[in-house]
């Protein structure tokens, strides 16, 4: 965007989450300025790693989910889980991801934490209070992953959905299901909005 001049403000495409969350072993690693590039793509590399380790750990368990909600065997249901979790730690783009430097791994992790705790949630609302650690739980995650990539208004765009399509629970319970989360989402993303527009107009 104008006014095409160098150097440019950081972020102007990219969101901020990953390159923080790499800063932190970059930091601890006690290299000084200028920090060599293979210290820090080393540190950055570590940081999605341990994600990707983390990624299909939350496949698996999801895996799991969605096998007690078919009510599978215990023997497919154990397949499925294990095979799903070892599926995400061998398949080539998530393989790959997991040893650069990128928000998708994050993304992945945060948006398949999101849907196992909307599953939990939705399975038992307890009238959605509007301190329920739950919701605000669910409303960081779907925040922390608009920090990190665009893609996160489809994850908040699938818990309104499912939501308000609860037809166990009255509507203004339903209500407060989105509401808590768009809330705390918003609450979560709102400094980094109005940095951009502070900066970019």
């Amino acid at each position: 965007t104008p006014p095409l001049v160098f150097p440019r403000p950081a972020f102007e495409v990219g969101l901020p989450l990953p390159s923080l969350l790499f800063a932190i072993p970059i930091a601890l690693s006690g290299a000084t300025a200028p920090i060599p590039l293979e210290t820090a793509l080393r540190a950055s590399q570590a940081v999605t790693a341990i994600l990707g380790a983390l990624l299909c750990v939350l496949a698996w368990r999801l895996a799991a989910d969605v096998a007690a909600e078919r009510a599978m065997d215990p023997g497919r249901a154990r397949t499925l889980a294990i095979g799903t979790g070892l599926t995400a730690a061998v398949y080539l783009p998530l393989l790959l991801h997991a040893v650069q430097p990128d928000s998708t791994i994050l993304f992945g992790v945060l948006a398949v934490g999101a849907c196992l705790l909307m599953t939990r949630v939705l399975r038992d609302p307890r009238g959605a209070r509007l301190l329920d650690p739950r919701l605000v739980a669910l409303g960081l995650l779907v925040g922390a992953a608009a920090l990190t990539r665009n893609e996160a208004l489809w994850v908040a765009m699938v818990w309104a959905w499912l939501a308000i399509r609860r037809s166990a629970s009255p509507l203004p319970e339903r209500l407060r299901l989105i509401g808590v989360v768009a809330v705390v989402s918003l609450l979560v993303f709102a400094p980094w909005a109005a940095r951009d527009w502070a900066v970019f107009g």
